[in-house]
């Protein structure tokens, strides 16, 4: 990377480092709530509808396989709209710190902090596959069934967007400052849809083997890369340069002045 295309970047990610929500992640949680919200309702009313196993015979189940695989596949490319948690795994969006350009070694205390970090991952495996291991179980002794679980997926898909948005209970069993420094961002495509692995089909399975696919990059990337994983070595990832609109302490800030703007009313 040259150093103009390195300034070049940092300049334009300064350009939006405005406080607020990123625009993607709030317009995509209000748009997964309400869709979630109309196939709940179909469940409501005919749930033999939302069998999502073999070839459904309903196209509403295909329409919304559909959206769920672009929102995966557009993850594979560093759009503008994807927040820098998402996209930091990529060479593009690597800026190398000063100290990391002086000497591209990794020290010992970033070798202590990857360990951590993969600490912090297995306790956020531990915390999502305990709650799927239950679900399941419930499928398994048929309390619920393949419609039950189709729904989970979509909580799941609404889930992701209220941990961006408002509070994430993995940040606080892995200790993550925020979204930009999760060692599990990417994971969050295989989280959504794993549910449906017991149930056999084209777009259930279609789907898990796109969101497998990069879960397996990303943690490619992490072992390949570990650089770009790092605050000391990437810039991208700093608080400095966040465009702050995934901040939780921006968020909460927001919201005590709301409250204290009322108060004071």
């Amino acid at each position: 990377m040259t150093k103009e295309h390195s300034e070049k970047k940092e300049k334009n990610r300064n350009k939006r480092n405005k406080p607020g929500w990123n625009r993607y992640h709030l317009f995509s949680f209000f748009v997964r709530f309400f869709i979630a919200c109309y196939f709940f309702g179909i469940y409501l009313t005919n749930r033999e509808l939302l069998d999502i196993s073999g070839f459904p015979k309903w196209s509403g189940l295909y329409i919304i396989s559909g959206i769920l695989l672009l929102d995966f596949v557009t993850r594979f490319f560093p759009l503008k709209i994807h927040p820098q948690g998402m996209k930091k795994q990529l060479k593009s969006e690597f800026i190398p710190t000063q100290a990391y350009k002086n000497d591209p070694t990794l020290t010992v205390e970033d070798l202590k902090k990857l360990k951590a970090m993969n600490k912090e991952a297995f306790r956020g495996h531990l915390l999502y596959f305990g709650i799927c291991t239950v679900i399941l179980v419930l499928y398994f002794i048929r309390i619920i069934g393949v419609p039950e679980l189709f729904l989970v997926t979509l909580a799941f898909w609404v889930g992701d967007m209220i941990c961006v948005n408002l509070y994430c209970p993995f940040r606080h069993i892995m200790g993550n400052r925020c979204c930009s420094v999760c060692r599990i961002y990417n994971w969050d495509a295989l989280y959504t849809v794993f549910p449906l692995i017991v149930v056999p089909g084209l777009l259930t399975w279609g789907l898990i083997l796109v969101a497998a696919v990069q879960a397996f990059l990303w943690e490619i990337a992490f072992n390949t890369h570990p650089e770009r994983f790092l605050e000391r070595t990437n810039k991208a990832i700093q608080c400095e340069h966040c465009p702050k609109d995934l901040c939780p302490m921006r968020r909460k800030a927001f919201f005590q002045s709301l409250f204290s703007t009322k108060t004071k009313k």
